[in-house]
């Protein structure tokens, strides 16, 4: 019978739950005073689909650190791809009820701020024509580096 090997106690986004590491980085994001929230917070709704604006007052750094994931876990990923993931079904009284994305303002500006940290930068490339286009965005290795830092911090949290 042959011996296990010892898995190397790497880990990264991938390997914690997704709640505490969203909420971990959101802490991380607010503590650090890089990341300045929109003044208006208290009165902007996620997206159309919602009545009021949520109830945690983090919110919005829950919101970049989401992103901020979902930027990590799928490379080249754009604003309407991130409008659809966190989209959700609008309430329509009587009729029945439909799919609504997010708002893509909020998007932007949260991966603005993101931008603007180091965290995430846009990748660009030639079309047919020469010009450039906007593909996606993506994290930078600081950014990389940063998020499983936070993700190895949960990790030696969950094994004590």
């Amino acid at each position: 019978m042959a011996a296990e090997i010892p898995s190397p106690n790497v880990h990264t986004v991938k390997d914690v739950h997704a709640e505490t590491f969203i909420n971990a980085y959101a802490a991380f994001l607010s503590k650090s005073g890089k990341v300045t929230a929109p003044a208006n917070m208290d009165i902007i709704k996620t997206g159309h689909h919602r009545e009021l604006e949520p109830y945690n007052p983090d919110w919005y750094f829950v919101r970049m650190a989401a992103v901020a994931r979902k930027v990590y876990l799928r490379p080249r990923i754009g604003v309407g791809a991130l409008a659809h993931w966190f989209g959700g079904a609008k309430n329509r009284g009587a009729a029945p009820q439909r799919f609504q994305k997010a708002a893509r303002g909020l998007l932007r500006s949260v991966l603005t701020q993101l931008t603007k940290n180091g965290v995430v930068e846009t990748v660009t490339m030639e079309n047919e024509e020469g010009k450039k286009v906007s593909t996606g965005r993506t994290i930078t290795s600081a950014g990389l580096s940063e998020m499983d830092r936070v993700a190895r911090s949960l990790a030696a949290q969950e094994e004590e």
